[in-house]
């Protein structure tokens, strides 16, 4: 019988269950930012063009659409964000449980997730949901306010 025949132990299906969770959807949160970026680039180029050609009520529903696209894109990335978290609290356990040897022993993290719990959280302005959901907010206002321009400026 050959090795990848085998079954796998349980705490390795777990490990790797929990890893390919947690990949998944982390590299699904950065690829949902990628596309919100193209998006909104797109969509301002689309506005500018309409402002300079004078179409500004288009140009004030397009900043609409855009701004709501923000908000759509904040919801998502939490989504995202909850799921991620699973993800590491499923491989911190795992962590504990392979590479602590007992429970009398003191507990010492050796992998990514039990380091950064037991160095303490970073400062919430250099955590990827702060800088994620805040550039997308900032750019949902922006839009909120570019469409309040087009539209103030309708003859």
């Amino acid at each position: 019988m050959s090795n990848e025949s085998k079954p796998k132990p349980r705490l390795d299906l777990q490990f790797d269950y929990a890893w390919r969770w947690f990949a998944f959807h982390a590299h699904q949160r950065i690829s949902m930012f990628s596309f919100f970026l193209i998006g909104i680039g797109i969509l301002a180029n689309a506005y500018v063009l309409l402002l300079s050609r004078d179409f500004r009520n288009l140009a004030g529903g397009l900043a609409i659409v855009a701004a709501v696209t923000c908000i759509v894109f904040v919801l998502l990335d939490q989504r995202n964000h909850q799921l991620v978290h699973v993800g590491e609290e499923m491989l911190k356990q795992l962590e504990a449980d392979i590479l602590v040897p007992s429970s009398d022993q003191p507990v010492v993290y050796f992998g990514p997730f039990g380091q950064e719990e037991a160095l303490g959280q970073p400062p919430r302005y250099v955590k990827h949901k702060f800088l994620i959901e805040g550039l997308e907010i900032l750019i949902g206002v922006g839009f909120a306010i570019a469409s309040v321009y087009a539209f103030a400026n309708v003859d």
